[in-house]
């Protein structure tokens, strides 16, 4: 399912959460977003990752992913990683556990949002993607970056 970059903009008025690690870093979620324990309780990486899948969902979701995910969780792309199918809608987020254990995902993220701060378009971003990570595993089902 293609999310409306209308809803993305909607949903990124968000509220900063401060997370200690070695030194201290944000990550912004939506306001009112109830995170789940596997994101409380992760590194600063994987929940900046979390946060960044509802930021940048109008760029992953034509991002594909090549950790296997496509095949034994039916992801159809790396944004399904982190958020489930289709439940980023009306300000409500179904997480999903599969980016809080997997590596992968992670940088696929922090790439995806790199290259597009850094004024790539999603297809170049998508390219970046497939040349870094292609000959890892199967893809997902991702529909054409438009």
């Amino acid at each position: 399912m293609l999310i409306p970059a209308a809803l993305v903009v909607a949903l990124g008025a968000g509220v900063p959460l401060i997370f200690q690690g070695g030194a201290s870093s944000s990550a912004t979620f939506p306001q009112g977003v109830a995170l789940p324990a596997y994101v409380r309780g992760a590194s600063l990486k994987v929940k900046a990752a979390y946060a960044d899948a509802i930021q940048h969902a109008s760029v992953l979701q034509y991002i594909p992913c090549w950790c296997g995910c496509g095949q034994h969780s039916g992801h159809t792309s790396v944004h399904d990683c982190f958020v489930q199918y289709g439940h980023l809608s009306g300000g409500t987020v179904a997480f999903d556990e599969h980016g809080a254990n997997c590596d992968m995902c992670v940088e696929l993220v922090q790439d995806a949002k790199r290259l597009t701060e850094d004024g790539q378009t999603i297809r170049q971003v998508r390219q970046y993607a497939t040349a870094k990570y292609g000959t890892y595993g199967p893809a997902t089902n991702t529909p054409p970056a438009p």
